[in-house]
């Protein structure tokens, strides 16, 4: 039986130290890129280059409020439509059924 915790015991060694290896690359890659834009070190950026990384950087600070602001539109429009009784299209389980009972066939 001390055979058997031995062995669990060397696996369990191995798992965790693969675990520190992944999450130090994983760390690594995230600082590499915050210190580089397409492979470029951010102060070696042409200027052109240096717009293209100022706009990422600020459409990756509107982005989450934009897919917001379009799931809430879009809450508002099927709301208006349920309640003026208007026609909103299959739903996404009827046009799976449909899909499915296509290919039976």
């Amino acid at each position: 039986m001390d055979t058997n915790n031995l062995s669990l015991e060397k696996s369990d060694l191995k798992t965790c130290t693969n675990l520190e290896n992944e999450s130090s690359t994983i760390s690594s890659e995230s600082l590499d890129t915050q210190k580089t834009f397409n492979g470029v070190e951010i102060s070696k950026l042409t200027k052109t280059q240096m717009k293209k990384y100022k706009k990422l950087l600020k459409w990756q600070e509107v982005k989450k409020e934009k897919r917001a602001k379009e799931k809430e539109k879009a809450k508002e429009k099927r709301k208006y439509a349920k309640l003026h009784e208007l026609d909103t299209g299959p739903s996404r389980k009827e046009l799976k059924r449909k899909k499915n009972g296509n290919e039976s066939l």
